[in-house]
Formats: C-alpha cells, sequence, structure tokens
C-alpha cells in the first residue's frame, strides 16, 4: 500500500469515526427527550447534618535563611528532621505525613530601586493528620518551640466523612421524592419511576484556622481549641413521572 493509498484510509476512517460518535450522541440525546417527553415533575431536595471533627490536617512551612547556600541546606535538614522526630514521637503515621514544595534559592531584598542578593534560602512544606485530637496541645506547645518553622493553618476533618456525605446525599433525595409526592397528590397523581438524578454544588462547611506560629506567646500555648462541627450539605435535583 502506497503512501497515497495510506492517506486516503485514514481519511476515510477519520470521517467514520467522527460520525459514528455523532450517531451515539445524537441516540443518548434523543432517549434522554424521550425520557421526559411525558408527564413528569421536577423537585429539589436538600439534607445536612452537623458533626464533631475528629481529625486535623496540618500545614506547616521550614525556612532557613543563611549567607551560604549549603548552610541554608544543612539547617534546613535539620530542622526538617527534628519535626520529623517531634511527629513520629507524637504517634503521627507515616502515612499520614506527606513533605512538597522543597525549594531553595537566592534570598533577593528590593533595596535603593534594584534586587540585592542577601543570602540564600532553603524551604519546605510538611503536611501532616492528627488523628487524635487529644494531642493537639501537647503537639503545639512542641512544635512553637521550633525555629525556622511556621504554621500555615490547619483544618478539621472526619475519618467517616464519605461515609456520611452518601447519608446525606441519600437524605436529600428522600425529601425530593417526598416534595414530589406531596405535589403530586395536590394534583390527584402519583409519582412513578425516577427519570433523572442530578446532584447540585455541596460544600462542606469546615471549621478553619491559620496561623503563624512566630505570632504564638506563651500563655496561646496552653490554651486549648475549640474544635466546632463540620456542617456536610448535599442538593440533590430529580425528576419523576407522573402518573395519573
Amino acid at each position: 500500500m502506497n503512501t497515497s493509498t495510506m492517506r486516503i484510509t485514514l481519511t476515510k476512517l477519520t470521517k467514520l469515526f467522527f460520525l459514528l460518535v455523532i450517531v451515539n450522541l445524537t441516540s443518548l440525546l434523543s432517549v434522554n427527550a424521550q425520557s421526559l417527553d411525558q408527564p413528569h415533575i421536577s423537585v429539589q431536595g436538600s439534607a445536612s447534618q452537623s458533626i464533631s471533627p475528629d481529625e486535623l490536617s496540618w500545614s506547616l512551612a521550614i525556612k532557613t535563611l543563611e549567607k551560604e547556600l549549603p548552610l541554608a541546606a544543612k539547617k534546613h535538614a535539620e530542622t526538617s528532621r527534628e519535626v520529623m522526630r517531634l511527629l513520629k514521637q507524637h504517634k503521627i503515621d507515616a502515612k499520614d505525613i506527606q513533605t512538597t514544595q522543597m525549594q531553595f534559592g537566592e534570598n533577593k531584598q528590593y533595596k535603593h530601586q534594584s534586587w540585592v542578593i542577601e543570602g540564600y534560602f532553603a524551604s519546605s512544606q510538611i503536611t501532616f493528620k492528627l488523628r487524635d485530637l487529644d494531642k493537639y496541645s501537647k503537639l503545639w506547645k512542641a512544635l512553637v518551640k521550633q525555629a525556622n518553622v511556621s504554621m500555615n493553618g490547619f483544618s478539621y476533618g472526619h475519618s467517616k466523612y464519605k461515609k456520611i456525605q452518601n447519608e446525606v446525599q441519600q437524605q436529600a433525595l428522600l425529601v425530593a421524592k417526598k416534595k414530589a409526592e406531596k405535589l403530586a397528590r395536590t394534583l390527584k397523581n402519583k409519582v412513578g419511576r425516577v427519570l433523572v438524578i442530578e446532584e447540585e454544588g455541596s460544600n462542606p462547611i469546615r471549621p478553619y484556622v491559620g496561623s503563624r506560629m512566630q505570632a504564638m506567646d506563651a500563655s496561646a500555648e496552653s490554651q486549648p481549641i475549640a474544635h466546632g462541627t463540620i456542617t456536610i450539605n448535599a442538593r440533590i435535583k430529580a425528576v419523576f413521572q407522573l402518573v395519573e
């Protein structure tokens, strides 16, 4: 088979492929249109559940500044090892710890209308998950004492979040169905099979705290935190068949 014949064959195959895609899309749209081309009722249902968090995700930043890059890198490595040692000491599982955003470079400052190199930096970020909130106070005190370590922030979570989210979605769907049944009865009709189910924007409301460790004083170190609650919301749109 020569090059010209191969080009013609490939062109035909490409056209055939796009034709099949168009046919399939048309079929899907036709089926969907047929499903709704009958008496139906469209409703929305929402549900929410507030839970007490049992996990705390931390984000730490480690940054060292020195006149020479090797020294900055050395001190950064020492600080990182000490932070990891503290996390291990407080029983933080290795699978719940992640080091990211490792960087090094020139420490530049803008002075007298020009950039001046005042040394070098080495930095990284450590994120980890605390699954025992009772350890918060001791861990906070230990980390506060570390030089070159700052807190980017932390947020709450729940170990069974996905399971609870699924339950809330099911509750929202039941709310939608009950609403449809109530409206249908007003018209002397009944609700038949469900035709469409769509999940609408559902975002959890999580307590979040962001602060800098350097700003903490001795009295603040011993203060407990209020864990608050996590509110999980779900909104469902459903279309049901109307039956006389």
